[in-house]
């Protein structure tokens, strides 16, 4: 069906539903169907605690070091691209927009691996980031809160800055694990 929908052969579709399950991000059905893998509640206390490990020095490392005025426009780019998909009601391009402002602040610290991890960590949480954004209002939250460290960072505060991350990796674990909690009928 996809093949079709996409106007290209089975190899090329079939190719890319096995590197998404390789990356955790779809499971088998059946002998021959693939659907979006539920994450589990214990699965998504273990991707914000690896967040937090992460997350949080990496702010503070780019507030001490700074950045560059080329990168803080970077950054700012894609806080109005949230913007904008949130005008849009854009669910899928506010999570891409948020997923790529994580990965940017790994690769400003100029660590290769911290980035290749936070991508990987970034995709699996593209399920999560679904449930986090249905409560009223998480949108909008989300940019403030990236805001916030934002500006930590660009005044060069690192504690701030990484107290912001903290806060904003807490909220959004708790409306996950919410949300989680009511689909699960809890």
């Amino acid at each position: 069906t996809l093949a079709e929908k996409f106007g290209v052969s089975r190899t090329p579709v079939r190719e890319v539903m096995q590197e998404l399950q390789s990356q955790g991000l779809l499971e088998p059905v059946g002998s021959r169907g693939k659907r979006v893998r539920r994450i589990t509640p214990e699965e998504v206390r273990e991707l914000f605690w690896l967040r937090s490990v992460l997350e949080p020095p990496i702010a503070n490392r780019l507030a001490t070091i700074g950045i560059a005025n080329a990168d803080a426009e970077r950054i700012r780019k894609l806080l109005v691209t949230q913007q904008e998909a949130l005008e849009r009601g854009d669910r899928a391009a506010f999570l891409t927009a948020d997923s790529n402002f994580h990965i940017l602040l790994a690769q400003l610290t100029g660590f290769p691996k911290v980035t290749e991890i936070i991508t990987n960590l970034r995709n699996v949480f593209q399920i999560v980031g679904l449930t986090a954004i249905t409560k009223l209002g998480r949108l909008r939250e989300v940019i403030d809160e990236h805001q916030r460290i934002v500006e930590a960072i660009l005044r060069r505060d690192p504690v701030e800055a990484e107290r912001a991350v903290r806060l904003h990796l807490e909220h959004t674990e708790e409306i996950v694990m919410e949300r989680l909690g009511a689909e699960d009928g809890r």
